[in-house]
């Protein structure tokens, strides 16, 4: 199991830390990955009703069938619940590179083998949210947390493309500006 992590990292330590780790994270997953295009996939741990988890799932669906394989991978928190779950099977159907990021306090209890490869950082979710920020090429949003929201402003301060997705009963945490939720990719 020890060989399907990256690394072990630290709590992010300010901007020149974050660079420098970002750096030393891509040049680890760089043989994995290769020339893949990395997309982030984040958002809600539940749902609010069985029509919302369909909805979700409805989108990764499509989305995932049309990405290929040896072009894209897959990164999202090493939970597989709700989004992050959504779309890893949907991600592994499609024979997707999967990318997990999780802090030290649940590596105890993550499958590490679902993953392609998975990066600990952190001793707490949102210790690593510059990884989640700053590893991916383009980022989608379907709903979030406080933890998302954190992931957000780290893509935003990296200057990522961000994308959001208003399924029915997507929940975004309040920190969310309303501008946030106008700028959409799609609504069922």
């Amino acid at each position: 199991m020890e060989d399907l992590i990256v690394q072990v990292g630290e709590m992010s330590k300010g901007n020149a830390y974050e660079s420098q780790r970002l750096f030393d994270f891509r040049e680890d997953i760089r043989p994995i990955i290769g020339n893949r295009q990395v997309i982030g996939t984040y958002g809600q741990l539940s749902f609010a009703s069985e029509e919302s988890a369909a909805d979700a799932l409805q989108f990764f669906t499509q989305f995932m069938t049309k990405l290929k394989s040896e072009q894209y991978a897959i990164l999202h928190s090493g939970s597989l619940l709700g989004i992050g779950g959504i779309a890893h099977k949907e991600a592994k159907k499609n024979n997707l590179l999967t990318l997990g990021i999780i802090p030290h306090s649940t590596q105890h209890i993550t499958d590490l083998s679902e993953f392609s490869k998975v990066i600990v950082e952190g001793d707490d979710w949102g210790d690593a949210s510059y990884l989640f920020g700053g590893l991916p090429d383009e980022i989608i949003f379907a709903g979030g947390g406080y933890w998302s929201y954190l992931e957000y402003q780290k893509a935003r301060e990296f200057d990522k493309e961000i994308k959001f997705l208003n399924f029915k009963g997507a929940r975004y945490a309040k920190e969310f500006d309303d501008v946030t939720r106008k700028e959409t990719m799609g609504t069922f």
